[in-house]
């Protein structure tokens, strides 16, 4: 299986500007950072006609880290540059959901 996805968040004008002060050490040494990422999109509508195999373990396969997390941790690393260096990978689900695709709404 091949896993690709477009990192999107790095071309974000804030995007650019935090990586800027964190390289000039604008913002001070940085010890800790934490970045909390959600979608509504079960929820409104995102995974219905072209998107819908990505509710598909058989086809997406890497479930919310893949889709959510993977994009969080690509920022992380693109702010702090060279210097990253990863300890740990936390999630926390306050409204977990499923999407059943044969009934057609969000349990």
């Amino acid at each position: 299986m091949i896993f690709q996805t477009g990192y999107f968040k790095r071309g974000l004008p804030v995007s650019l500007l935090l990586r800027q002060l964190i390289g000039e050490r604008a913002l001070g040494q940085i010890s800790r950072i934490r970045r909390d990422w959600g979608s509504d999109g079960i929820f409104n509508g995102t995974f219905k006609e072209d998107w819908l195999w990505m509710t598909d373990p058989s086809q997406a396969g890497v479930g919310a880290f893949g889709d959510l997390g993977a994009h969080t941790l690509d920022l992380l690393l693109f702010l702090l540059g060279d210097t990253a260096r990863l300890e740990a990978v936390t999630a926390t689900f306050a409204r977990p959901s499923r999407y059943l695709p044969r009934l057609r709404r969000v349990w």
